[in-house]
């Protein structure tokens, strides 16, 4: 469940309390994790007004002015709220990964799938270790970070607004507009609800998917007869028999011209909770160093 509203660079869309509760449950319920690492326990919100102050970050300012009004400085603040309150018993440096997914997914992003998961991992470390500014060193040749005279006068240790601000920096030096970035599975009955609208026929037998188009046929052009199939294709699923990866449907969408150059954007490919689902799967390892963390 998402909330939005509008700035002057555009709108932005905030996960709401009930949205960060599912995101944390899933840290208990997601099988892809659960052969790893055992359940967050004791499950469930520690405090309620800390949770409530993280989320609110997201909209903070008066009147029609907003502190956060970018995807990315937005993002920031909520992951920065979610890993440092310690809303929940635990998981929470694992829920502020999710939130940060989650948050550029509802905006039309995701991590570009090049990011190193170490440096995710010590991104998010630096962060609940408030060793932020360290991090930074490190990494000075990738992300260019300049404090103004005044704000280096004021202290040299980062406040929280300058973490904000670097945070910001680092999640869109490493986001990508999902449209361009198509890395997740797709479930099957969502595509074939997709490639009957259409008009492009989806049989599933085991592992095989049967793709193909019928052409109205009639017999000496006036009574009609069984329908004439074209463009009849077979694509194998592999182990998974619900969901189709990216490369095959690939190939489904060449074969049938569903590719971007034909009209036919990968996001009308995407469900959220197959790409999430995804994502936990690539992330699955950084997910279980930082549950030991």
């Amino acid at each position: 469940m998402t909330k939005s509203f509008t700035t002057e660079k555009g709108k932005i869309n905030i996960l709401t309390k009930e949205s960060l509760i599912d995101l944390h449950n899933l840290l208990s319920e997601n099988t892809h994790l659960l052969d790893e690492m055992d359940p967050v326990e004791p499950r469930g919100v520690k405090n309620e007004g800390m949770l409530e102050s993280a989320i609110g970050r997201q909209t903070t300012g008066f009147g029609d002015f907003y502190k956060y009004p970018e995807y990315y400085s937005n993002c920031a603040t909520l992951t920065y709220g979610i890993i440092k309150n310690h809303s929940f018993h635990n998981g929470n440096k694992r829920a502020g990964l999710l939130a940060l997914i989650k948050h550029l997914y509802v905006n039309g992003y995701v991590l570009c799938p090049s990011l190193n998961s170490d440096e995710i991992y010590e991104f998010l470390v630096s962060i609940a270790d408030s060793k932020l500014q360290e991090f930074s060193y490190k990494y000075k040749k990738k992300y260019r970070f300049i404090r103004t005279k005044s704000e280096k006068k004021a202290s040299p240790i980062w406040d929280i607004d300058t973490k904000i601000k670097y945070m910001g920096i680092w999640i869109r030096k490493n986001a990508k507009p999902k449209k361009h970035t198509f890395k997740g599975e797709v479930k099957i009955s969502d595509l074939k609800k997709f490639l009957e609208n259409k008009g492009i026929k989806l049989n599933q037998n085991g592992s095989s998917l049967e793709v193909f188009i019928e052409k109205a046929n009639k017999f000496l052009g006036i009574f009609p007869t069984a329908p004439k199939i074209i463009s009849h294709k077979k694509y194998s699923l592999g182990n998974n028999r619900s969901t189709i990866d990216y490369r095959t449907l690939s190939k489904v969408r060449k074969d049938f011209k569903l590719t971007k150059a034909d009209g036919i954007d990968n996001t009308f490919f995407y469900n959220e909770d197959s790409f999430l689902d995804f994502e936990i799967k690539t992330y699955k390892r950084l997910i279980y160093r930082l549950s030991k963390t």
